[in-house]
Formats: C-alpha cells, sequence, structure tokens
C-alpha cells in the first residue's frame, strides 16, 4: 500500500470529514502506519504497541507522557475581537449625551423644587400680611368707633345733655317657683 492509499484508507476511517494536511501530518508523524495514526487521532494511547518506535514516540509507552496530536476542528481560538474604533466612539459619545441629559434633568427637577419651595414661602408670607393688614383695618376701625362716640358724647356735653345712659344690662331670667300644694 503506498502512501496516497494509506492517506485515503485513514481519511476513511476517521469519517471522511478531515483535513487531508492534518491526516497526512498525523501519518507522517506516525511513520506511514495507519494502526497507529488512527489511535493517536482517536486518542486511544493505551492500546497495544505501535506507534513510532516501541520507546519514546508520540503514541508508545516510555518516559514522556502520552502527547496527542492536536485535531483540526476549524475553530480558530481568538483572544480579542475585532474592535470597530468608530462604533466604540459613537457609543461613547452616545453614553455621554445619555449621561449630560440625565445631569440637566436631575438640575431641572432641582430647580422646579426650589422654585416651588420660594412660590410657597412667598405665597405664605404674603398671606401674613395680608392677615396683619386685615388686624391693623379691624384695629383702625375700632379706634375710630371709640373716638366717634367720643366726640359724640364731647358734643352732647357741650350742648348741655348729659350723656346717653348707657343700657342696662338685661336681669338674668327668674326660676320658676315650684307649685305651693295646697292644704288639706
Amino acid at each position: 500500500m503506498d502512501e496516497a492509499e494509506k492517506l485515503a484508507t485513514f481519511i476513511e476511517a476517521l469519517g471522511g470529514n478531515v483535513d487531508p494536511m492534518f491526516a497526512r501530518e498525523v501519518l507522517q508523524a506516525n511513520g506511514w502506519d495507519v494502526q497507529a495514526a488512527l489511535q493517536v487521532a482517536m486518542g486511544d494511547f493505551e492500546g497495544g504497541g505501535g506507534g513510532v518506535g516501541e520507546g519514546g514516540g508520540a503514541a508508545g509507552g516510555g518516559d514522556s507522557p502520552a502527547v496527542r496530536a492536536p485535531m483540526r476542528t476549524g475553530y480558530n481560538d481568538c483572544l480579542m475581537a475585532l474592535v470597530d474604533e468608530d462604533a466604540l466612539e459613537a457609543e461613547r459619545q452616545q453614553q455621554e449625551l445619555l449621561r449630560q441629559a440625565e445631569l440637566t434633568r436631575r438640575a431641572e427637577e432641582e430647580e422646579r423644587i426650589r422654585k416651588a419651595g420660594l412660590e410657597r414661602q412667598v405665597d405664605e408670607h404674603r398671606k401674613q400680611a395680608e392677615k396683619e393688614a386685615w388686624q391693623r383695618r379691624q384695629k383702625g376701625q375700632e379706634e375710630q368707633k371709640i373716638a366717634a362716640q367720643a366726640a359724640m358724647e364731647a358734643a352732647m356735653l357741650a350742648m348741655g345733655q348729659g350723656p346717653t345712659p348707657a343700657p342696662a344690662p338685661a336681669a338674668p331670667p327668674r326660676p320658676a317657683a315650684a307649685p305651693v300644694p295646697a292644704p288639706q
């Protein structure tokens, strides 16, 4: 059996979905021994002998630990994904705009609360001033009444009439007497 036939047999034994370069490397590493290459590819290192030499090959026992050949999976391990700097910058700008909008909203809310507090204080102050003005008007009216009454009494005295007597307070009503029992 030549190398091309061994390669075809090896690929067929692994299911046919094997990269030919991988299959060739495994066969070459095992000296084109299809059985040993299959053991390496399948991970069967404890199988009976074979491999490259009996003492220190990739599949044999010996002093070195058994190491399997790397498997070709088509998976590419990548530590970092490709980064689109423009997209990142746009996202940063959008985040900054959102942050600024939130700060503006908070400042407006605080200003509204502050104004509401000031408006409430102004309203309370206005109500207090109106109450005091009303009390002053009431007091002034009382004083005017008293002054007018005094002027009237003074004018009556000057004309020779005495002051008009103040009406006497009404006497409290008497309690009704209890009926006297008739003698018998």
